[in-house]
């Protein structure tokens, strides 16, 4: 590290501030490649997984608590007060690291014969965060996302506990594109549904590869959706229960998909 590589802002009125604080907004993020890594946890993953940092705003009077994520991030320092952190930050109180972090290229193809689960217009980010969660630990191949919540937002960055660098993300305008893509590898589609009707999901065999769909968390899959999958399949619940949050039957559809030969 090289102290006169440093600087010091102190004033959340600066025009650089003022352009990272803009990547709190999702259009801003997109046109921008970049996306903001709040906290040290967030930043050390950033780190291990090898995404590039633009640059690192770090509290002053921090910089030897964190003088390890300085050293790995090998990029701009910016030693920063408490109110430009707080412009920086999603949360009512802001971290003492935050990275400016370039988003990673875009994953590559979809793999014959691999296991995806399939989001269409999942709104909530908690629930879009853990998603991809639970496909990095299942080892899933991919999480096909159609639509909905933005992977690189503050929550969902947050929620997935910094997976969303361990898994592919493969990311669609709508439903028709996906499908489409995921049929072009000779992978089925399952729709995930409440219905009885539905074949059970420990009941199919995913040895060749597929994939589940799961709904937006208020209205579910749509019509449109389901009429292009190959099949239905729903989770066995008690009667008494209507339905299970969507990142939670997601979660289980995962572990049904990815079970067969998890070791």
């Amino acid at each position: 590290m090289h102290q006169m590589e440093w600087k010091t802002v102190t004033s959340p009125a600066n025009t650089l501030v003022k352009r990272y604080a803009a990547l709190l907004r999702a259009q801003q993020r997109a046109a921008a490649g970049l996306f903001l890594a709040e906290g040290a946890s967030l930043v050390r993953e950033c780190v291990n997984e090898r995404i590039a940092a633009e640059a690192l705003f770090v509290q002053i009077g921090a910089q030897e608590r964190h003088a390890d994520l300085i050293e790995s991030a090998r990029c701009a320092v910016v030693l920063a007060s408490d109110a430009v952190l707080a412009k920086l930050s999603s949360l009512k109180s802001a971290p003492d690291i935050i990275a400016v972090c370039r988003m990673p290229a875009h994953c590559e193809s979809l793999r014959a014969g691999g296991r995806y689960i399939v989001c269409e217009q999942v709104q909530d980010p908690t629930n879009t965060g853990a998603v991809i969660r639970s496909a990095a630990a299942f080892r899933m191949d991919g999480v096909v996302l159609c639509g909905g919540c933005d992977p690189f937002s503050p929550k969902v960055l947050r929620g997935s506990m910094g997976a969303v660098f361990k898994v592919p993300l493969h990311r669609f305008d709508s439903f028709e594109q996906a499908a489409l893509a995921l049929h072009e590898r000779g992978l089925a589609l399952y729709a995930a549904m409440l219905d009885r009707d539905a074949a059970r999901i420990d009941d199919v065999r995913f040895e060749g590869g597929g994939a589940v769909v799961v709904g937006n968390e208020g209205a579910g899959l749509s019509a449109r959706a389901a009429a292009l999958c190959d099949g239905r399949v729903y989770i066995p619940i008690a009667p008494q229960v209507e339905s299970l949050n969507a990142a939670v039957a997601a979660s289980i559809f995962m572990w049904e998909v990815s079970g067969r030969d998890r070791g």
